[in-house]
């Protein structure tokens, strides 16, 4: 069976546009938002294909953990065409047993890769930290953590509010007013996850790599193929082939091009004097 790396990020950290890329590296099975507390988001960019895959990780739950399956997946029916309603019941059947079992669940997600390698991402909403560290000690993945100036994603989550559009849309000429209170309440947050996984990781000898937002963006290159390639060819330790032929998911872009904090508020004079960082 193949190794496995999840993605520790945060809202607006760049985490769809990074996979997206990934998505053109074979022997690597690119998920989405897999504990997500609504059902799991496998990231095909297609509701059908993403049905497909959560049909296929329910029946190896069914197939590994019988007990469960009797308590949560009764009455979604295995041989379900794709439609919404049916979409939505097994979704909600597995992330009913990702969050009683996460472990298993774990497990479950190995056995729908096979021996390709498997990618994914966990968000602070998506699990607590009790379970986040459970699965670092238990099932020992590859850790990434991909951050971002916190500033900035508080920023970018707050147009995402105004606009209800997460991706796919410009919001550069978008100025929202700045609160510094709520935004250090934010950024402790965030800053409490990222040094507990990376602090019980140092405890547990696992190894972490860090990713900055930044480092994705830090020239005005559109396809950053070779780029992300090399680093998680650093990652598996291992020369992953790819496909150059593959597009990458074009539907995530870059949406704020303004140039600095100062420029996507409307209130400047309140934002925080010096440099803001997490780790």
């Amino acid at each position: 069976m193949g190794d496995v790396a999840v993605i520790f990020g945060m809202q607006r950290c760049g985490s769809n546009y990074f996979l997206s890329v990934c998505h053109r590296l074979d022997d690597l099975l690119v998920l989405g938002e897999m504990y997500h507390r609504g059902g799991p988001f496998p990231f095909q960019q297609n509701q059908k294909h993403d049905f497909d895959i959560k049909q296929r990780l329910g029946g190896i739950v069914r197939d590994m953990f019988t007990e469960f399956a009797q308590e949560y997946l009764q009455d979604w029916d295995a041989g379900a065409t794709y439609s919404p309603e049916n979409d939505a019941k097994i979704a909600a059947a597995l992330a009913k047993f990702s969050h009683k079992a996460p472990n298993r669940y774990f497990e479950a997600l190995k056995q729908l890769a096979g021996t390709r390698r498997l990618l994914f991402k966990i968000f602070p909403e998506h699990l607590d930290l009790t379970q986040m560290l459970s699965i670092l000690r238990d099932q020992r993945p590859k850790v990434i953590l991909l951050l971002r100036n916190p500033l900035d994603s508080f920023i970018s989550y707050k147009k995402l509010v105004q606009t209800q559009k997460p991706q796919d849309v410009d919001t550069s000429g978008l100025k929202i007013k700045f609160n510094k209170i709520d935004y250090f309440v934010y950024k402790s947050a965030l800053a409490n996850y990222f040094k507990s996984i990376q602090d019980f990781c140092d405890e547990e000898w696992l190894e972490v790599t860090t990713l900055h937002y930044e480092w994705l963006h830090d020239d005005a290159s559109e396809d950053k193929l070779d780029k992300v390639k090399g680093y998680m060819d650093r990652v598996f330790g291992v020369s992953l082939p790819l496909d150059r032929n593959r597009d990458s998911m074009k539907l995530f872009t870059k949406q704020d091009k303004s140039a600095s904090a100062v420029d996507k508020v409307t209130n400047p004079a309140e934002l925080p004097r010096g440099p803001q960082y997490l780790l």
